[in-house]
C-alpha cells in the first residue's frame, strides 16, 4: 500500500506545494498538505461508496432505516454516541468497530485494489482499511467536522508492519483510533508510529520524519 502510492504523493505534493507550505505535524513529523486528492483514486472511490451506504442506511422516504442486524447496531451506535461529548464520541465509535471488525496479517490493500466499503466493516471483513474508513464515516455521521479527522497510513516501528488508523482531533489534542486496541491515546506519545501519508474530505498530507536529537 506503501511504495507506489508515496512516490505519486511525493510528485504531485511537492511539486505543487512550495517548502514554505511544511508544517509540524503528527508523531514528530513534517508534512507538505495539498488540497488535491487525484493520488488517491482508491480513498476518493471508497468515500463516494460509504457516503452513498451509510445514507442508505439512515433511509428516508418510504425506505426503511438500518435494515439488518448488523446496519441495526451501527445506527443504535450513532444515535447513542451524538449526545456525547468528543472525545467519548472517538472512545465509543473506536471500540464498536475494533468489536466488528478484526486485523489480520496482510490485509491492507495492494496499490490499485479498490478499498472495502463500509457493508464490509459492517459484516466483519477488510481488516484495518475497512475499521479504518468505518470509524471515520461514523465520526462524521455523530457530528465530528471533516478538518478534525484524518486517516492516516504509515509504519508501526516497533513490530515493523504497515498500518492504517484514524485520528480524531477533541480538545486540542489529536487521539489515535487503532484497530487492536479500544484505548485512544494522544498522539504525540506514540513513539512507534511512523506516518507517511494522511487525508480526509479535502486534504492529504505527505509526512517527513523530523531529524531526532541524539544525545552523545
Amino acid at each position: 500500500m506503501r511504495g507506489g502510492v508515496v512516490a505519486l504523493l511525493v510528485a504531485s505534493i511537492l511539486v505543487a506545494a512550495p517548502a514554505a507550505a511544511q508544517e509540524h505535524d503528527v508523531f514528530r513529523s513534517v508534512s507538505y498538505p495539498s488540497r488535491d486528492l487525484s493520488a488517491l483514486p482508491q480513498w476518493t472511490d471508497a468515500l463516494a461508496r460509504i457516503r452513498a451506504t451509510s445514507a442508505a442506511l439512515v433511509g428516508g422516504g418510504e425506505r426503511p432505516a438500518c435494515p439488518g442486524l448488523a446496519a441495526a447496531a451501527w445506527c443504535a451506535e450513532i444515535a447513542a454516541a451524538k449526545s456525547a461529548d468528543p472525545e467519548q464520541q472517538l472512545f465509543q465509535i473506536n471500540r464498536f468497530v475494533n468489536a466488528l471488525v478484526k486485523p489480520l496479517e496482510h490485509d491492507l490493500p495492494p496499490p490499485g485494489a479498490p478499498w472495502p466499503g463500509l457493508d464490509d466493516a459492517l459484516q466483519g471483513r477488510g481488516g484495518r482499511v475497512a475499521a479504518a474508513l468505518a470509524k471515520y464515516v461514523s465520526l462524521r455521521q455523530v457530528g465530528f467536522p471533516a478538518d478534525a479527522l484524518r486517516i492516516v497510513v504509515g509504519e508501526d516501528t516497533l513490530r515493523g508492519n504497515p498500518t492504517i488508523l484514524v485520528l480524531g482531533r477533541a480538545g486540542g489534542r489529536d487521539l489515535i483510533l487503532a484497530s487492536g486496541s479500544d484505548s485512544v491515546r494522544d498522539a504525540d506519545q506514540a513513539r512507534n508510529l511512523r506516518p507517511f501519508y494522511s487525508f480526509n474530505e479535502t486534504t492529504l498530507w505527505l509526512h517527513v520524519p523530523q531529524a531526532q536529537e541524539i544525545s552523545p
